[in-house]
């Protein structure tokens, strides 16, 4: 299983909609022309991931490799109207996406392996939607 971070069109979400619909997925959907600075984003995950709480983009990191009480073989991530999301501070979009690719994707794919007792591997997608 490859974790990844996919840019595309609509449209081309649609099409590919049926087939990208994992059994047993959760997702989440974020229009990004609701998100604009990084306080916005961190209470969307939060309400979106049912997080305790996140102080910074470390705790942001630390709760989106655990997950755990979610039930879910699969993780979708839509951010909608991507080209508008935090758009007003492009340095927390650059610092939220390299989170992502550089230790979400990852830690699902397969670090969860040696880091948690019994830890499953889980599909997690981002879709990067204009």
């Amino acid at each position: 299983m490859k974790n990844e971070i996919c840019t595309m069109t609509i449209e081309e979400y649609k099409k590919l909609s049926p087939v990208i619909k994992l059994n047993n997925c959760f997702v989440v959907n974020i229009d990004g022309e609701k998100v604009n600075n990084k306080i916005t984003l961190f209470e969307t995950l939060m309400t979106e991931f049912s997080l305790p709480d996140i102080n910074g983009w470390d705790s942001a990191s630390d709760w989106m490799t655990d997950l755990g009480w979610i039930k879910a073989k699969n993780f979708q991530l839509n951010i909608h109207n991507f080209s508008s999301f935090l758009e007003n501070d492009m340095e927390s979009k650059r610092i939220f996406m390299e989170m992502l690719s550089e230790d979400v994707l990852p830690f699902w794919e397969k670090e969860v392996l040696t880091t948690v007792v019994e830890g499953e591997t889980k599909g997690f997608d981002v879709y990067c939607l204009d």
